[in-house]
């Protein structure tokens, strides 16, 4: 009997103990079994003791690893403490899943599916949905030539869930679940910790297929996500810390990414992203706009000047 690949799957809670909770329980109902889920608590304000207790009572505890930090080490240092740890236990393959996402109990199957029939694939994600909706939050990511992210199919209704069933070209996979080849971690590297929130995940993505990777999206594999639950943002009113890493984040994308001679359209693209912006928050009734055209500046300043990490004041 051929035995299945183990996989890692890494949560990140930082202040969402209901939200993780919720995860758990979709992923207890996984028909892939071969699994082992590592939950990193991110220096939460929340005590974690009721979550990892609440946590040990749905898996056997071979099957659970609970790490609790005291630092807030932001999406990429959390998740790299629970790579770590996981590939160190013999996973073969690690699973990214954002803590305020419900998973499809076929879902990791299928991207495990997909890695198994393609030994040089090493990133494969789901798509996501809008939690409680069947309105599309990613359906794999493209890079224009300006150096800009975007989501494809974004809030367009998937009926049946019959959207992209057939391959699609792609440029990165959100790290809201995107599940990686440990043999490509070792080879690659670690998610940069300079990121902290944003954009850590596409240079991810740009890195691997540097170095020779396939990336590929799995429409069959099916996520709800609670967008924004990790940073108590609400979409049409972003707290003022989202613009900042996104302009920061942008810039350090197009540092890492890009050899010299590529960066000047990236670079217009901030410039053009900045502008939109200023532009937003000049026509849409937020709260807070003196402090995000601050952050705004804030970001470009500390850019400039390579300060990277979490946001210092």
């Amino acid at each position: 009997m051929i035995k299945s690949p183990l996989v890692g799957v890494v949560l990140v809670n930082f202040n969402g103990h209901n939200d993780t909770m919720e995860c758990l329980k979709s992923l207890k109902k996984l028909t892939y079994l071969a699994v082992k889920i590592y939950v990193v608590d991110n220096g939460s304000k929340e005590t974690p003791e009721a979550l990892f207790r609440k946590a040990k009572g749905l898996f056997d505890e071979q099957n659970l690893e609970l790490m609790s930090l005291k630092d807030n080490l932001g999406f990429a240092g959390g998740n790299n403490i629970g790579i770590r740890k996981a590939i160190s236990d013999g996973a073969q393959y690690i699973w990214l899943l954002n803590n305020d996402t419900v998973v499809d109990e076929e879902s990791l199957g299928h991207l495990v599916l997909m890695l198994e029939n393609n030994e040089r694939c090493g990133i494969v994600g789901s798509k996501i949905y809008f939690y409680g909706t069947n309105k599309i939050w990613f359906a794999g990511g493209t890079i224009n030539r300006f150096g800009i992210p975007h989501h494809r199919r974004y809030c367009e209704v998937d009926y049946q869930s019959s959207l992209d069933e057939e391959k699609v070209p792609i440029d990165y996979i959100t790290g809201c679940s995107l599940l990686a080849r440990s043999e490509m971690i070792n080879e690659i590297g670690l998610l940069d910790e300079d990121f902290f929130l944003y954009y850590e995940d596409t240079e991810y993505c740009r890195r691997a297929v540097r170095l020779g990777w396939g990336l590929e999206y799995q429409p069959k594999s099916l996520i709800w996500h609670k967008v924004n639950a990790s940073t108590k943002s609400k979409l049409r009113d972003p707290i003022p810390l989202l613009d900042y890493y996104d302009i920061r984040n942008s810039i350090l994308f197009v540092r890492r990414s890009y050899h010299t001679t590529q960066k000047i359209l990236p670079f217009i693209g901030i410039v053009i992203k900045i502008i939109k912006k200023h532009i937003r928050l000049m026509i849409r009734p937020e709260t807070r706009k003196i402090n995000k055209i601050k952050m705004i500046y804030h970001a470009i300043y500390d850019a400039i000047h390579s300060r990277y990490g979490v946001y210092r004041t």
